[in-house]
């Protein structure tokens, strides 16, 4: 189950975060298990997803990839135009970030800043 996140979500993922963020939790069995959104950081929107690692996570890709386009375009209605993400050293992360319509515009320390 996919639904928004509350403040207990984000601070259980990643801590105390000093920023606005609109995010959305997935959940299996009641577990929270994904977190991913957009945050508001230094006058720029950025995209994110977080997990805990666990392994029920990878029987879901249709469901993540679908929320994914979601909240994207929630973004873009809300008038964000340009969204930044950072895929990591992962081809995994490059391949599933270009298929959801974001291109590389930085490469500072093997993290590559992606740009839709």
């Amino acid at each position: 189950m996919v639904r928004p996140a509350t403040a207990d979500d984000i601070a259980g993922f990643l801590g105390d975060v000093p920023v606005s963020m609109q995010a959305w939790v997935g959940e299996i069995d009641g577990e929270a298990i994904a977190l991913g959104g957009f945050a508001f950081v230094a006058g720029r929107v950025v995209g994110f997803l977080n997990h805990n690692g666990d392994e029920r996570a990878k029987q879901f890709p249709v469901t993540l990839h679908k929320t994914a386009i979601r909240v994207l375009r929630e973004a873009h209605d809300a008038g964000h135009r340009h969204i930044l993400s950072e895929q990591g050293k992962s081809e995994t992360a490059r391949k599933w970030l270009s298929r959801l319509g974001f291109v590389p515009v930085d490469d500072e320390e093997g993290v590559q800043v992606c740009r839709r």
